[in-house]
């Protein structure tokens, strides 16, 4: 298990209409987990205080290089 915490920006820029710069802390928790002989699983829950988004789940799967 991994705790992360520190500062964050996000700059929007949509391809019509105007940008955005937001400023904020992100606090969230990760952990990996094997999976086969040589990859692994890696979840991660983020937490934004501020301006920046209020939760995000991310999901990721590394196949070698273990």
């Amino acid at each position: 298990m991994v705790a992360i915490a520190g500062p964050t920006v996000m700059i929007w820029t949509p391809e019509h209409g105007d940008g955005d710069t937001e400023i904020g802390l992100t606090l969230g928790l990760g952990a990996r987990m094997p999976l086969g002989e040589s990859g692994w699983y890696n979840i991660e829950g983020r937490f934004g205080i501020g301006d920046i988004p209020d939760v995000k789940i991310l999901l990721g799967v590394f196949f070698g290089g273990r």
